[in-house]
Order: C-alpha cells, then structure tokens, then sequence
C-alpha cells in the first residue's frame, strides 16, 4: 500500500492544521523524507553543504543528515527546533487534517513515500533516494522503482544510438 501526494496535497493539510508544531513537523517530514520519529529527534546542525537535519539514532540505527533545502531551512530557523510535541499529537492532527480534505485513507507516513516520488520524478536516482531515506538496504529503495518510468524511457532510447566519440580498439590490440 503506497499513497503519494504532491506539493499542492501537503500544503492543503497542512494549512488544514491548526496546531502550528504539528504544522512545521509534517512540512518538515515532507521536504526532507525523515521518519515523524527523526524528524521529532532531530537537531539543525551545520554541514559542509549548509544547514542541516542531524538524527543521532535513526530507524536504523545509524546516525543521519539530511541536508536542508530552502522549505526546512525557513521552518528550522529562528525556532526551537524540534518542536516540544508528542509523536501521537502530530498524528492526530495529520489524520484530522486529512480527513477534512477526503484523504482519510492516507496516514503521516505517507509523506515520506511522497518525498521518494518527487525525488524520483525528478530524476534523481533509486540510490541517491535511498541515502537520502537512509535505507539500509538497496531492497527497500526499489519498491519506488516502477515510478521511475521516464528515466527507463531515456535509457531504453539510448540504446543503438551512436555515441559522441566512437571507440577506437587500442593500437597494441590484436585484431579478431
């Protein structure tokens, strides 16, 4: 069971929300494809790249950055961050908010499937989204692959064209 939802669906629920921490959790989730559980245990922390998402303890069990995009910089900055809410509240809220809007079958994690689509969908590779997931396993990266039909287009299109530069075999090369 996948259930996606773009840009435009999350910021409906998220403007369907009244409880402002909540709010800032589930952007939060959105832009940067972290688990409610990181996103509610996460520190800014400054990375060679910029500002930055640091979990200590994810899923995992590994430590994880995710660096931050304009969208969560502007949630982070300025704020305690993370917000002093309950990951039950922030569930509760996002089921309201998605009930009121008819997405009643849709649930908090759902937000990070729709991260790894958007990824996808942008052209960004089944391995970059799963670092930026922190899978541990390329397995759980590739259930996102049948979203990637365009990409499978463009390589199959490639095939049987002619390259820029033509291979020439090697002077010392036995001809065979």
């Amino acid at each position: 069971r996948q259930h996606y939802f773009d840009r435009k669906a999350m910021l409906q629920i998220a403007r369907t929300m009244h409880y402002q921490p909540s709010r800032a959790v589930f952007r939060v989730a959105f832009y940067s494809g972290m688990r409610l559980g990181e996103v509610l245990r996460s520190q800014a922390v400054q990375t060679v790249s910029g500002l930055g998402l640091g979990v200590i303890d994810s899923k995992n069990g590994t430590p994880h950055i995710v660096p931050a995009n304009d969208r969560i910089a502007h949630l982070i900055r300025g704020a305690a961050w993370p917000p002093k809410v309950h990951k039950s509240t922030v569930s509760h809220h996002t089921k309201l908010a998605m009930v009121a809007l008819g997405m009643g079958h849709y649930r908090f994690h759902d937000s990070r499937h729709s991260t790894a689509s958007q990824m996808i969908q942008q052209g960004v590779s089944l391995n970059t989204v799963g670092a930026v997931l922190n899978h541990k396993s390329t397995a759980s990266t590739k259930i996102y692959a049948h979203l990637a039909t365009q990409q499978l287009a463009d390589a199959v299109r490639l095939v049987g064209k002619k390259s820029a530069k033509i291979l020439q075999p090697h002077p010392q090369a036995k001809a065979a």
